[in-house]
């Protein structure tokens, strides 16, 4: 009897969140080692969804509420995985920061279907929902309406999870108990293999969604000095497309190469030295980018714009990562092979197997 499970995920892989991607890498994982099949239901009801997404049964939710979703979810299914973030169960304009459309409904529906299929629930904190003022963050704080669905989601799962060390405070605090963290795996997938740093390309590469503009907008003549500094002669932008500016001295390229595949981008990350991001916004979060484990796991330098304090997971600035026009005069090839190396095996305790495993732990009983 195949083993399967529902994965509930915001928007389909290849979105600008992410976490699509994150929950297939994760059904892949699960299948390969523990045999354990995956159906995908898409919270979102205004985006193209595909029947099948790498091989994997998927479906749209019809329509935001109890009856729809109730019907949606199919009738054998024992674990829902529901990997939960602020956009898009919550929206993000004023209306939004008010408390209108804020799905209240959608934890009465999984109170019904938990009891009528006897399943186990388990909730990945992937977001908490903050205030916002149409797309911008206007505190630090969490939106109180919108945390009433979200500290009743946690209360009502049989595992929770996050990816943020903030997060597991805040989540430890509302249940009253330890939660397990989790640590975000390379949203590209990971090599078999990665060249020695010498013998990669002197390129530098920023990749990701459209915030990777904060580092031309903000830190552009610190890249590009950093980049003389480190003997980089290239930058390869990948991504949505972007206005990209011109090094006034014309010593370093700058090439747009727009949307890759993953394979496309995993291949640019093997042959190229450094990569590049901005994660100033989320301080003390760096483990929890995506693209921060990208770079790491395909064995490149990363560089931040500014300093992150992450040391609680074990990240610490000039032995993992070094910062834009912080002291690089005095890096030479010998000690940023080092540090690109020390990220490397900092994340071998991140991978996408390793993350398995716990999601795994969580799911065992009620599907064997």
């Amino acid at each position: 009897m195949v083993k399967q499970i529902l994965q509930i995920i915001p928007t389909p892989p290849n979105s600008s969140d992410g976490i699509g991607d994150y929950a297939l890498l994760l059904a892949i994982q699960l299948r390969q080692d523990f045999q354990v099949d995956t159906r995908f239901l898409v919270f979102r009801d205004d985006v193209p969804v595909e029947p099948t997404i790498n091989g994997f049964a998927s479906s749209r939710l019809p329509a935001h509420n109890p009856a729809a979703f109730c019907s949606s979810i199919p009738a054998d299914t024992k674990v829902i995985i529901i990997h939960f973030s602020g956009y898009p169960y919550f929206h993000t304009n004023l209306k939004g920061a008010f408390g209108i459309g804020t799905p209240f409904w959608l934890i009465d529906a999984l109170r019904l279907v938990v009891k009528s299929h006897q399943l186990k629930l388990i909730v990945m904190f992937h977001e908490l929902p903050k205030l916002h003022w149409q797309q911008f963050y206007v505190f630090e704080f969490l939106n109180p309406i919108h945390s009433i669905v979200s500290r009743r989601l946690a209360r009502m799962a049989d595992a929770v999870l996050t990816s943020s060390t903030n997060l597991q405070a805040i989540l430890s605090q509302w249940l009253g108990k330890d939660i397990t963290k989790i640590s975000i795996f390379s949203g590209i997938g990971e090599p078999e293999s990665v060249p020695p740093f010498g013998a990669r390309q002197p390129h530098l590469v920023i990749f990701g969604g459209s915030p990777r503009n904060r580092i031309y907008q903000n830190h552009f003549p610190a890249l590009i000095q950093s980049c003389k500094l480190l003997g980089i002669e290239a930058i390869y932008d990948i991504g949505p497309p972007l206005k990209l500016p011109e090094d006034p001295s014309s010593e370093i390229e700058l090439v747009a190469m727009g949307f890759l595949s993953q394979a496309e981008i995993s291949q640019r990350l093997l042959t190229a030295r450094i990569g590049c991001i901005d994660y100033t916004p989320f301080p003390g979060n760096l483990a929890k980018s995506s693209v921060f484990a990208a770079y790491c796991a395909h064995g490149l330098l990363p560089i931040l714009t500014r300093y992150n304090p992450s040391e609680a997971d074990g990240l610490h600035l000039d032995r993992h990562y070094l910062v834009l026009g912080n002291k690089l005069d005095d890096v030479n090839l010998d000690r940023a092979a080092a540090i690109a190396d020390r990220a490397h095996e900092w994340y071998q305790s991140h991978t996408i197997a390793e993350i398995a495993k716990t999601f795994f732990a969580c799911i065992a009983n009620a599907i064997a």
